[in-house]
C-alpha cells in the first residue's frame, strides 16, 4: 500500500509540473484552420465584444486572418487615415498597438531626456523623470517629446535673460544715482565698497554680495562706510608686496578682454565686479591712503 500511495503522489506532481499555457499551435489543425476554443485562448481580454467575436467568426483560419489583415491595412492606406488615434477610454490593447505603430516607447524610461546644456540646475533627475512620465502617459512620440523640452528650455532661458536684463537696468540706475550724489567722490567711495568685500566677505559670497551693491544704492553706501571706518582702524590688510608685482597684477586685469572699453560689464557683470573688487584691493595696497590727521 505504501508503494501505491507514493506512486499515485509522483504521478499527480508530474502531471502538475507538466500543466503549462496554451501555444498558439495547439489550436491550429495542420491545414492552418483553428479548433474550437481559439478565441479564447490567443486574443486580448479586452477585444472579445460581441462585436469582436463578430469579426472572429469571419475567420476559420490562419490564412482567412493574414487575408483579411492584408485587405483591411490596404483599405486604410486608400483612405489615407493610416494610424486611427486613440479614443477616450482605450484598452490596454489599443493603447499598445497604438504606442508600437507611431515608434513611443514602452516605457518612460525609452525617452532621451536630458538638461539642456548650461541648465542643469534648472533640471534635476526628479524634473526629468517627471517629464519622461509625462511624455508616456501622453503617448507623445520621442519627436514630440523634444519639442517640449525645447519648448520648456526656451522659457526658462527667456527668463534668465529677463532677470539679468533687470539685473543690469538695476544696476545703472543706480550707479546713475550715485554719480549725481556722490560727484568726483564717486569712485573713490566705490573702491572702498569692494575694497571691504574683497577683504572681508567669504569667496563664495563674493558674487552674490557685488550683485547686491551693484543694485542697492543704499547698499553700496553702507560699503562704503565701512571702507572709510576699516581705513581709519587700519583694519584692511595692510600686506607688504613688491610694487612690480602688484602693478603687473593690475595691468593683467585692466587688460581683461572687454574691460576697458566697458563692453565686459555689458557681457558679463559679476566678472566686471570682481575685477573692480580685486583692482580696488590692488590700488590700495600699491597706494595706501595716509592716516588721517589729527
Amino acid at each position: 500500500m505504501a508503494e501505491e500511495t507514493e506512486t499515485t503522489e509522483v504521478e499527480e506532481t508530474t502531471e502538475q509540473e507538466t500543466t503549462t499555457e496554451p501555444k498558439a499551435l495547439d489550436f491550429l489543425e495542420p491545414d492552418g484552420t483553428f479548433k474550437d476554443g481559439w478565441v479564447e485562448a490567443l486574443t486580448p481580454e479586452d477585444f472579445r465584444t460581441p462585436a469582436d467575436k463578430l469579426a472572429y467568426d469571419s475567420v476559420n483560419g490562419l490564412k482567412s486572418v493574414l487575408k483579411q489583415l492584408a485587405h483591411q491595412n490596404r483599405t486604410i492606406q486608400k483612405q489615407g487615415k493610416g494610424v486611427m488615434p486613440l479614443g477616450k477610454e482605450p484598452t490596454a490593447t489599443e493603447v499598445e498597438l497604438y504606442r508600437a505603430a507611431m515608434g513611443i516607447p514602452e516605457t518612460p524610461e525609452g525617452y532621451e531626456v536630458g538638461a539642456p546644456e548650461g541648465l542643469a540646475d534648472y533640471y534635476d533627475e526628479g524634473a526629468l523623470k517627471d517629464f519622461a512620465k509625462m511624455f508616456h502617459d501622453a503617448n507623445l512620440t520621442p519627436a514630440q517629446a523634444k519639442a517640449v523640452m525645447a519648448l520648456d528650455e526656451k522659457r526658462i532661458r527667456a527668463g534668465i535673460e529677463e532677470a539679468e536684463a533687470a539685473e543690469a537696468a538695476a544696476a545703472d540706475e543706480t550707479e546713475a544715482a550715485l554719480r549725481k550724489e556722490w560727484g568726483t567722490d564717486f569712485e573713490p567711495n566705490m573702491r572702498l565698497a569692494n575694497r571691504v568685500v574683497a577683504e572681508t566677505v567669504p569667496q563664495e559670497m563674493t558674487e552674490e554680495i557685488l550683485a547686491t551693491i551693484g543694485n542697492d544704492a543704499n547698499v553700496v553706501k553702507l560699503f562704503a562706510k565701512l571702507g572709510e571706518a576699516f581705513l581709519e582702524d587700519k583694519v584692511v590688510s595692510t600686506d607688504e608686496e613688491r610694487p612690480s608685482s602688484l602693478t603687473s597684477e593690475i595691468e593683467r586685469l585692466q587688460a581683461t578682454p572687454g574691460y576697458a572699453n566697458g563692453e565686459l560689464r555689458r557681457t558679463n557683470r559679476k566678472e566686471h565686479d570682481r575685477i573692480v573688487a580685486r583692482l580696488a584691493v590692488l590700488y590700495g595696497r600699491k597706494f595706501p591712503e595716509p592716516a588721517p590727521t589729527t
